[in-house]
């Protein structure tokens, strides 16, 4: 209408959008296994056919369609095994391949990482090293927040 504010059409305008955006635009999740070396184009075909079979499974609800959809997991699931396992255990192989020391760092460094959620803390002007410090300077902290009651002086029931 023509007495809306400039805001209100705005306001208007973005929603209208955002609507669109998230009804017809499709989305797409990355697995985890995007781009390791076990994944080969053979087993690629078999998760993509995979998702079929659990597509049909769902349209159907028929059990001959969700146990083919089953027995297409395990089937993926044990090949992504063996292959992980044959990868590792021809990794440090010289004859077979002149890199393999590189794919052995390659493939361990992101595994070498430190996960744990809290970051380097400091404590009158003092960087903790390593995690201990860490926990104690935590330590340190939650049990200066707490009060020590004084009970001498309690009455008696």
């Amino acid at each position: 209408t023509n007495m809306d504010t400039v805001e209100e059409n705005w306001k208007q305008f973005k929603e209208t959008i955002e609507t669109c955006i998230d009804k017809h635009i499709p989305k797409k999740k990355i697995g985890k296994y995007h781009d390791v070396p076990w994944m080969t184009t053979d087993i690629k075909r078999l998760i993509r056919k995979k998702q079929r079979l659990y597509n049909k499974s769902k349209k159907s609800k028929k059990p001959s369609h969700k146990k083919a959809f089953k027995d297409m997991r395990s089937l993926i699931r044990n090949k992504l095994h063996k292959n992980y396992w044959d990868y590792l255990n021809n990794m440090l192989d010289p004859e077979k391949d002149n890199n393999s020391i590189q794919k052995f760092w390659k493939y361990i460094k992101p595994t070498n990482q430190d996960t744990m959620g809290i970051g380097t803390l400091k404590n009158n002007g003092v960087l903790a090293e390593t995690a201990e410090q860490n926990a104690e300077m935590l330590n340190n902290q939650f049990t200066s927040v707490f009060t020590i009651e004084n009970t001498t002086n309690m009455p008696s029931k």
